[in-house]
């Protein structure tokens, strides 16, 4: 696969414009290369936060952070949730 110059040069573009507004939001000094975290997969796992939630009865709340965390549909963070309470 190749890839043209023009393609390339505007990669380059979008990922200064990502590194400044990350280290806008994080308060990192400029020169310094932002360190962006990995994404987490949508799907993996359930915070903390989450169990606690469930654990506490409210499941509502629980179902709606692990969706905020994951990007997961209604029915894959209720199924995420499945036996966590």
């Amino acid at each position: 696969m190749t890839t043209d110059r023009y393609t390339l040069q505007r990669l380059a573009e979008l990922e200064a414009k990502v590194d400044h507004v990350y280290r806008h939001l994080t308060g990192q000094t400029p020169g310094s290369s932002a360190s962006i975290p990995p994404m987490a997969r949508a799907g993996t796992g359930v915070s903390e936060a989450v169990r606690e939630a469930a654990r506490s009865g409210n499941l509502v709340e629980a179902i709606r952070l692990q969706r905020a965390e994951t990007g997961q549909s209604l029915a894959e963070a209720r199924d995420a949730l499945a036996g966590t309470a």
